[in-house]
């Protein structure tokens, strides 16, 4: 994809930046969590699960941890796998385990309950009802797309995200595309 900006006098591309490593983009989405969503904040970065890693882990409005996955260059299938991993490790959390993981990658004299509140203006009844899945690559390959659409359909909240940058005049640019599957045309149709 080609971006340009375009002033009274000017046009200018701007250039694909590639990311070096996942690293890259966790310390941007640490610090602009919003373009995924304003709803969200982050409490944990590499956080221990089941034996392996969240990348990014939050909480969003409704107290439902959040579980962010990130990939450099094109998502694999695997990574579906990966983040219901980290999903079924974190349908347990309960507001006690939220509070520790937060006090243990943010501050240790944090108040999780303070923190909501100051953000929200209010606190959940009941804390991770619901987990939010978000798969962050540069690209996102049909399976993942598609199986991503699939579980979306039977109740599992995934989504998946192209985020990519670009810089020209000295400026920089963040693309952000929600990924969704396409209809199989043919595919069951009534005649």
């Amino acid at each position: 994809m080609r971006i340009f900006v375009v002033d009274t006098d000017n046009v200018v591309e701007y250039a694909t930046q590639q990311v070096e490593s996942e690293n890259d983009i966790e310390d941007f989405l640490e610090k602009h969590i919003e373009v995924l969503d304003p709803d969200i904040f982050l409490i944990g970065r590499q956080v221990p699960a089941g034996g392996k890693r969240i990348d990014l882990m939050g909480i969003d409005r409704e107290g439902n941890v959040v579980i962010i996955e990130l990939k450099r260059g094109w998502s694999k299938l695997d990574v579906i796998s990966q983040v219901l991993r980290y999903a079924a490790w974190a349908r347990n959390a309960g507001y006690n385990d939220l509070s520790n993981i937060a006090k243990k990658h943010l501050e240790k004299n944090i108040d999780l309950h303070n923190l909501f509140q100051s953000r929200f203006k209010s606190v959940p009844d009941t804390w991770n009802a619901n987990q939010t899945i978000y798969v962050v690559a540069e690209r996102i390959n049909n399976e993942t797309r598609d199986v991503a659409n699939y579980l979306n359909t039977h109740g599992v909240d995934i989504r998946c995200v192209e985020l990519n940058f670009y810089k020209g005049d000295g400026k920089e640019i963040v693309k952000v595309d929600f990924v969704e599957s396409l209809p199989l045309v043919g595919m069951g149709d009534a005649a």
